[in-house]
């Protein structure tokens, strides 16, 4: 932890360091391109890792995802803004042979459904239905809409904070 924090640090006075530079050889403009980029490298970061989650749990059950039959358990009733939403709850034997519950919202009560789920990993990873494609779909549109334009803009900020400042 100790070294974590010493490399936080030195990177903080790096980056002090250089609005410094920055700002004495290049003036404002440089000054304040460069203190933009942290915020653009954060929000590009979050972003990206927020897409890369789903694309990797869509290709981890498609590669290793077993199905097994859920039997209906129970459905209670949820408040939203919207209107009320109903979850029901179904339960299913894994290959192991314990016993595990999965929450789906959109099964309309039907009394058997499948349940895909990773072996290495059925309590993070269940979900009713086979269905994976909305969820690739959204994390490669939140990677390429997202994240690596923003990632890549940070970057195109810092080169030109730093051209305004040498030429």
């Amino acid at each position: 932890m100790l070294r974590g924090r010493r490399l936080w640090w030195a990177g903080g006075g790096v980056f002090a360091l250089t609005a410094g530079v920055l700002g004495v050889v290049g003036g404002w403009a440089s000054f304040v391109i460069w203190l933009c980029v942290p915020g653009l490298v954060a929000c590009g970061c979050l972003a990206a890792r927020g897409g890369f989650r789903p694309v990797r749990a869509v290709w981890v059950l498609r590669a290793r995802g077993v199905t097994a039959e859920g039997r209906l358990e129970s459905s209670h009733g949820i408040g939203t803004e919207n209107g009320p939403l109903t979850r029901w709850v179904y339960s299913c034997t894994d290959a192991r042979g314990t016993r595990r519950e999965c929450i789906g919202a959109d099964t309309g009560g039907a009394a058997w459904v499948r349940i895909l789920y990773d072996p290495a990993d059925p309590d993070g990873s269940s979900q009713v239905g086979t269905g994976t494609a909305g969820m690739f779909v959204f994390g490669v549109v939140l990677l390429l809409v997202f994240g690596i334009p923003v990632l890549v803009g940070a970057a195109r900020a810092a080169v030109i904070a730093v051209t305004f400042a040498f030429s």
